[in-house]
C-alpha cells in the first residue's frame, strides 16, 4: 500500500480505531491465532520525522514484542534510506535494526515519531527532475505535405530579359513508423526547358524513450572534433540527445548539505541568484543547478525561521565538452560514400563504407572517445580524451592512425580551453604525418569540368588555432584570434583583432584582419546598429579592403510571425557598382512572398520568391506558409475562433474549424489553447487548452472540439409555492442520466436534454422531489425555462 496523504485518511481512520477499540487498549488487535501465540498488527499510522509531520499515512505491522516493521516501499515513500542490514528474510525492514533511527509509537493520536540522523533520510531535491516530469511526445497522425519555395528573376540592361524560374522541394510523409523525406531542386529557362535535382531521400524514426535515431536513405554520419564529416547513401543508428531537451547531459556540481530546520534555500552562481526554494528539515541535494559554461562559484545560503544563515560555497568547470558519468554517445553508418552533392542527383561510390563514433563520460571529469572508418583499401582508428582540470580548464587529447594500399599516416590533436569570469582563451593544434588518409579523402572526387583537383580533400596538414575574449566594462569586449592552416598547396595565417560595445539594442564594432602570409591583405571594418521607431532598425559602417574603402547603410523592418505581417529593407553602398537594393515581405496565413529590385552599375534587375507548404492531415487539405518545423493542426470543429500559441494569439480557425498553428519546438511541452469567447452561447466544450509535444517537423493533432449540437439548458427550478431551490441541492436526469448541482436562484445546467424529460431532486434536507418540463433547441441560443415546479416525491 502506497502512503495515504493525512486528511484523506483522518476521518476513515477514526472510525476504524473506534470500530477496533485501539483507543482504549495499546494491545488491542494483537490477537492469538490457533495454536495460542499472538500475531503481528497490522497499522495506518502517521509519519512524523525529526517532530515534524510528513501528512503522509503509512503501513506498518506491530510485532508482539512491540518492534516496527514495514515494506521497502513504504519506508522510500515517507523519506527515508534502506538500510540493507535492517531487512529479514521476508524482505521486510525492521525499524529497530535501522542504523541511525529510533521509533516511537503513539497510541492516542496513532501516530509512528521517527528520529532519523541525516545518514538515513533522503535528500529533499532542490530543482527541476531530469526525467520523471518529461512529456511524452505525440506521435504525429498519419499524412504528407509538399514544402516550396519559387524564385524568379529578370534583368534589365539593353532589354528587359527574363532569368529564368528556380524551385526547392520538401516532401514528408509522417505517421507512426517515422518521416520519409526528399528534397529537390528545380531550375529552368522556360517551363519546357525545367531541370530537376535531387539532394536528399531519407526515412527517419525517432525513439525518445532510448534516445535513439533511426535513419535510411542519405545520411551525414557523426563524427568528433578531430574527424570529418561524410554524406553516405545507407542506414545509421546515432544517440540524438536532442530527442529530450530536459536533459543535462555535461557534468554539473551536485550540491548538497543539511537543514537544522524547515528553512529557505538561495542559490546564487557567480554572485547572481539562480533558484530559490523551502526545503525541510533533514539533508538537501541540488543536483541540477543551473550553472553556466567555464568555470565559476556557487554559493548556496540556508536561511531559517529565526534568520540563522549556513553559507556553502562550491566552485566549479562546466563544459558541454564532457559527458555527465555514465552517459554514451555514439553513431554508426554504413553505407555508400555520396559524391557531388547538389551537383549529380545520384553519384555514389561503389565500395561499402563503415563509420563510428563512441564517447562516454567515465567521470565528472573525463570523457573518452574513440572513431573508427573501414572501406576497401582503408582501415582508420583513433581515440581521444576530454579531460577536466580540477575547476580551472579543459584539456583534450586526440590520436588516429590510417592504413591504405599507398601508404600509412597517423593524426593527432590536443587542445586547452579555460573560461573565468570576465575572460576566455583556448588553443588547439592538430597535425598529420606520413600519409594520413579517411573516408573523404578515398572517396571525394570532383566533377569533370572542375578546375579545381582533388587535393582540395586532403585531410588537413596542419591546423593552429588560437583565441582570447576579455570582458572590459558594461557591455564592451575585445578579442583576438590566430589561425594557422596547411593543406595540400593552399597555406594561411590570419590574425584578427575585435571590439564590440553593447549598449541596450544599440551596438557598435570593430574588426582587423591580416594574413600574414600576404602582403596588403589588411582590412577593417566598422559596424554600428540602432533601433528607430515603429520595430525600425539601422546599420551602417564601412570596409576598408585592399586599398578600396566601402561604406553602407542598411535600413530594416523585420515581419512579425503572423499573417499579414509586413517587412521590408533598403540598403545602399558607396561601391564602384554603386549597390541599391530594395526588398518587400508580405507574410498570408497561405504563403510567405517576397519582391526585391537591384542596381549594380547600370544594370537593374529584380527577383520575385513565393513560398509555402500544401499539408494533408487528417483528411484535409491545407494551404500554409512554410512548414519547415513541427507545427500543429488545432482543430475545434468551430470557425471563427482565436487560437493562441503559449498566450500569443496565432489565427483564427477556418470554415471547417481548424487552423495550422506553425513554429512548435519538437520535443518540448508546447501549450495550445482557444478563446472559448468565439464559439456560440449554446456550444459546450471539455477543455480550452492542451500541452503537446510534437517530433522533429512532424504535426501534431490537437483536438479542442466543441459540441455544437448540444441539448442543453437553463433550468430554473422551484418549490410548489413558487421558492427557488436550496443551492447546493443535487439532482439527476432520467434513470442513469445526467447528474447536476442546483445554483442560486434555483438555476441548473442540464445537458442531454430531449423532447419531455424529468428530472429527481434531492433538496438540501434529504427530501426528493420531481420535476417534469420540454424542450426544444434552437442553434445559437442558449435556451432558458423558467418556473419549472419540483413537486415532493409523494404527490
Amino acid at each position: 500500500m502506497c502512503p495515504l496523504h493525512r486528511r484523506e485518511f483522518e476521518r476513515a481512520l477514526i472510525v476504524v480505531l473506534v470500530l477496533s477499540g485501539l483507543l482504549s487498549s495499546p494491545a488491542a488487535g494483537l490477537g492469538p491465532t490457533e495454536d495460542g501465540s499472538p500475531v503481528a498488527e497490522s497499522l495506518q499510522l502517521e509519519v512524523y520525522i525529526n517532530g515534524i509531520s510528513t501528512e503522509l499515512i503509512a503501513a506498518f505491522e506491530r510485532a508482539p514484542d512491540g518492534t516496527m516493521s514495514t515494506t521497502t516501499e513504504e519506508l522510500d515513500a515517507v523519506g527515508l534510506k534502506l538500510d540493507p542490514k535492517a531487512v529479514d528474510a521476508k524482505g521486510r525492514v525492521q525499524l529497530d535494526r535501522f542504523q541511525g533511527l529510533s521509533v516511537s509509537y503513539d497510541v492516542p493520536t496513532q501516530s509512528l515519531r521517527i528520529t532519523a540522523s541525516p545518514s538515513a533520510q533522503k535528500a529533499a531535491h532542490v530543482g527541476p527532475m531530469d526525467d520523471q516530469n518529461a512529456l511524452a511526445p505525440t506521435r504525429p497522425p498519419a499524412g504528407a505535405l509538399l514544402g516550396y519555395t519559387f524564385f524568379a528573376s529578370g534583368e534589365d540592361q539593353d532589354e528587359l530579359r527574363f532569368d529564368g524560374v528556380a524551385g526547392a522541394f520538401n516532401a514528408r510523409l509522417f505517421g507512426r513508423a517515422g518521416t520519409l523525406e526528399q528534397t529537390v531542386i528545380a531550375n529552368g529557362s522556360s517551363l519546357s526547358r525545367l531541370g530537376a535535382l535531387r539532394l536528399d531521400t531519407t526515412w527517419t524514426y525517432e525513439d525518445p524513450k532510448r534516445l535513439l535515431d533511426y535513419r535510411a536513405g542519405d545520411v551525414i554520419a557523426g563524427g568528433l572534433t578531430w574527424t570529418r564529416p561524410l554524406r553516405l547513401g545507407g542506414v545509421q543508428v546515432r544517440r540524438n540527445f536532442g530527442l529530450r531537451p530536459d536533459l543535462i547531459t555535461f557534468p554539473v556540481p551536485i550540491l548538497t548539505g543539511t537543514a537544522a530546520a524547515t528553512s529557505m534555500l538561495d542559490l546564487y552562481i557567480n554572485n547572481v541568484r539562480t533558484l530559490s526554494a523551502s526545503i525541510p528539515a533533514g539533508p538537501y541535494e541540488i543536483d541540477h543547478p543551473p550553472v553556466m559554461q567555464g568555470a565559476g562559484l556557487a554559493r548556496v545560503v540556508v536561511r531559517d525561521a529565526l534568520g540563522r544563515e549556513t553559507v556553502v560555497l562550491q566552485p566549479f568547470y562546466a563544459s558541454s565538452q564532457l559527458l555527465a558519468p555514465g552517459l554514451t554517445d555514439f553513431s554508426l553508418e554504413l553505407g555508400f560514400a555520396r559524391r557531388n552533392y547538389a551537383a549529380n542527383s545520384s553519384d555514389y561510390d561503389h565500395r561499402p563504407a563503415l563509420s563510428a563514433s563512441w564517447r562516454n563520460g567515465r567521470s565528472s571529469a573525463l570523457t573518452l572517445e574513440s572513431h573508427a572508418e573501414a572501406m576497401e583499401g582503408l582501415a582508420n582508428l583513433g581515440g581521444g580524451a576530454v579531460m577536466r582540470l580540477g575547476t580551472f580548464a579543459l584539456v583534450s587529447v586526440a590520436v588516429a592512425g590510417s592504413h591504405t594500399n599507398r601508404g600509412t599516416g597517423a593524426l593527432a590533436e590536443i587542445g586547452f580551453e579555460t573560461q573565468h569570469t570576465g575572460y576566455t582563451f583556448s588553443v588547439r593544434s592538430q597535425r598529420t604525418h606520413g600519409i594520413y588518409e579517411d573516408l573523404v579523402s578515398r572517396t571525394a572526387v570532383l566533377p569533370p569540368d572542375s578546375p579545381l583537383n582533388d587535393d582540395i580533400f586532403r585531410p588537413i596538414e596542419s591546423l593552429d588555432q588560437a583565441r582570447l575574449s576579455r570582458s572590459l566594462w558594461s557591455g564592451a569586449s575585445v578579442g583576438a584570434s590566430f589561425v594557422q592552416l596547411r593543406q595540400a598547396n593552399n597555406r594561411s595565417k590570419i590574425a584578427d583583432l575585435s571590439f564590440t560595445q553593447s549598449i541596450g539594442r544599440t551596438s557598435l564594432s570593430l574588426n582587423a584582419l591580416q594574413d600574414l602570409d600576404v602582403t596588403g591583405s589588411r582590412a577593417y571594418s566598422v559596424t554600428f546598429s540602432a533601433p528607430l521607431r515603429y520595430g525600425i532598425s539601422a546599420t551602417t559602417g564601412m570596409v576598408r579592403s585592399r586599398g578600396q574603402q566601402i561604406a553602407y547603410v542598411d535600413v530594416a523592418d523585420q515581419p512579425e510571425h503572423r499573417a499579414g505581417a509586413i517587412g521590408w529593407n533598403v540598403r545602399a553602398d558607396t561601391s564602384t557598382a554603386r549597390l541599391l537594393e530594395v526588398n518587400g515581405r508580405y507574410k498570408t496565413k497561405r504563403a510567405n512572398f517576397e519582391a526585391g529590385i537591384f542596381r549594380i552599375g547600370g544594370l537593374w534587375s529584380g527577383t520575385a520568391q513565393m513560398e509555402g507548404s500544401l499539408a494533408l492531415i487528417d483528411r484535409q487539405l491545407f494551404v500554409a506558409p512554410p512548414l519547415s518545423t513541427s507545427f500543429a493542426v488545432v482543430d475545434v470543429g468551430v470557425p471563427g475562433v482565436d487560437v493562441l500559441l503559449e498566450n500569443r494569439k496565432v489565427g483564427v480557425t477556418g470554415r471547417r474549424g481548424r487552423l495550422i498553428v506553425p513554429d512548435l519546438t519538437a520535443f518540448v511541452p508546447n501549450l495550445l489553447a482557444i478563446d472559448p469567447a468565439g464559439l456560440p452561447v449554446d456550444a459546450d466544450i471539455e477543455q480550452t487548452q492542451m500541452v503537446v509535444a510534437p517530433y522533429s517537423a512532424s504535426p501534431v493533432l490537437v483536438r479542442l472540439r466543441a459540441d455544437t449540437q448540444l441539448s442543453a439548458a437553463i433550468v430554473v427550478l422551484t418549490t410548489p409555492a413558487g421558492e427557488p431551490l436550496e443551492p447546493g441541492s443535487h439532482g439527476q436526469l432520467r434513470q442513469e442520466g445526467d447528474e447536476f448541482v442546483v445554483g442560486y436562484g434555483g438555476e441548473t445546467y442540464i445537458r442531454a436534454l430531449e423532447a419531455s424529460n424529468v428530472v429527481a431532486v434531492t433538496r438540501a434536507d434529504g427530501s426528493v422531489c420531481r420535476a417534469s418540463f420540454k424542450f426544444h433547441r434552437i442553434p445559437g441560443v442558449q435556451a432558458r425555462i423558467e418556473g419549472v415546479v419540483c413537486h415532493p416525491q409523494d404527490h
